[in-house]
């Protein structure tokens, strides 16, 4: 919804604060915003009673449900490799969540314990809005993974506030957490409109269940500790699982319909130009 809402108030692959502003008029675009705020209601109750690792991955399976949905509202005919890919991004995520969820472990974090995850988050914001300024026209897997990264910022951010309000109320929560949640989703959520409007609604999901769940894990294992009693075998099979699903979003990203019908698309009318030359 908030796909279709974005290309019909929308006509250009530029994505600026105006063309955000503007999708608050698209009563598709809100009733879509309407269904990702439950969404994420029901990820922050999860994420304050189980770990990052166990909660992140599960929602790959929203991929495969999107390109159902591509496949009968939209009428889009799907090669055999964009399944592969579907396939590849699911089978990889399930590694992921098969091997954390046997050895995830969470403790609260008050106080300056907290704050690692705060610097952390401030980097990757800092570095993911300085790359899109330095971008004239950014292509559609800058904005995805960018999204995703600030996404798994949120996410581990959101289960760091909500364990310490659970376990001690208002007074125990850090506040610089909860202004990280802020900023990167804020950002967060400019990026995926950008990814809308730059191409396929499916390469944004496959970003966003593939690449925010392996970062969101990347950041429970190293700066929270929830891997820290894990075995050694244990990151080598999560290594290998996101490389897996990685390589299924760049074969989405590729082999899309959308994707090949633009790139036809772009082929052609550069071929008059190359033809007077």
């Amino acid at each position: 919804m908030q796909h279709s809402g974005v290309t019909t108030s929308h006509d250009s692959e530029r994505f600026g604060i105006r063309s955000f502003f503007r999708l608050f008029k698209s009563g598709r675009w809100l009733l879509g915003t309407a269904i990702m705020v439950i969404a994420v209601t029901a990820g922050v109750l999860s994420l304050a009673l189980a770990p990052v690792m166990v909660v992140q991955p599960v929602g790959a399976i929203s991929l495969a449900v999107s390109v159902l949905i591509a496949r009968f509202a939209r009428g889009l005919v799907f090669k055999r490799r964009v399944y592969t890919a579907v396939l590849l991004c699911v089978a990889g995520v399930a590694g992921f969540v098969g091997v954390s969820s046997l050895f995830a472990v969470s403790r609260v974090r008050f106080g300056a314990e907290a704050l690692p995850m705060v610097w952390v988050s401030a980097a990757l914001l800092t570095i993911t809005v300085v790359g899109r300024l330095v971008q004239r026209r950014p292509h559609q897997l800058f904005n995805v993974i960018s999204a995703a990264i600030l996404f798994a910022c949120v996410a581990t951010n959101t289960h760091v506030c909500a364990s310490q309000f659970l376990a001690g109320g208002l007074p125990a929560v850090t506040w610089s957490n909860l202004l990280c949640v802020a900023a990167c989703g804020g950002i967060g959520s400019w990026f995926v409109q950008a990814g809308y409007a730059s191409g396929p609604p499916e390469i944004v999901i496959a970003g966003l269940t593939v690449i925010d769940p392996i970062v969101a894990v990347i950041l429970g294992v190293v700066v929270l500790e929830e891997a820290a009693a894990a075995p050694l075998w244990v990151p080598v099979i999560m290594v290998a699982a996101g490389l897996v699903a990685c390589l299924g979003v760049i074969v989405l990203a590729r082999f899309h319909p959308d994707v090949l019908e633009r790139r036809e698309r772009d082929e052609s009318a550069q071929s008059p130009t190359s033809q007077r030359a």
